[in-house]
Parts: C-alpha cells; structure tokens; sequence
C-alpha cells in the first residue's frame, strides 16, 4: 500500500482536513511535507492510504477542505496523483 499526501496551506487547515476524514472512516495522519514537496517552508498535509485518495479528495471538495495537491510516494520518489 502507497502512502498518499494531501497539502495544504496551513497545519490549521491540514488539521480540519484529518478531521472530515477521520469522520467519515478514512484514517487520515497530519504530517509536515517532506522537504521535496514544499518550496514553502514548513508546510502541512494529511497522509492517507493510497486506496483511499479518490474519496478523500471527493469528501474534502466536498465539505469545502479542497487540497492544494496529492502526491503518492512510489518506488521512484515522490509523484503528483493524477486527480
């Protein structure tokens, strides 16, 4: 199973975002991004399992949480979800 990571602007906004989710049954971890993935500085995201990604960006869109960007990590790094 891939991890996937779900970013977002904030650790306020990443920590609501963990929270939708984990009320709807995907378990769903708050994580500062790995350096490869932030040009930003400190910046958040939520971990959830690969299977999961297509309906926990359904159920963010959804409750208004959107993620700035997915990525999952792979055998070759880190890549963009096709989303």
């Amino acid at each position: 199973m891939a991890e996937c990571m779900l970013t977002s602007r904030g650790e306020t906004r990443a920590r609501l975002m963990a929270g939708e989710l984990g009320r709807k049954g995907i378990p769903a971890t708050l994580r500062r991004l790995p350096a490869e993935l932030t040009r930003e500085g400190c910046a958040y995201g939520v971990s959830v399992p690969s299977e999961e990604l297509p309906r926990a960006m359904h159920l963010l869109r959804v409750a208004g949480f959107p993620p700035r960007r997915a990525f999952v990590y792979g055998a070759d790094g880190w890549r963009e979800a096709d989303t």
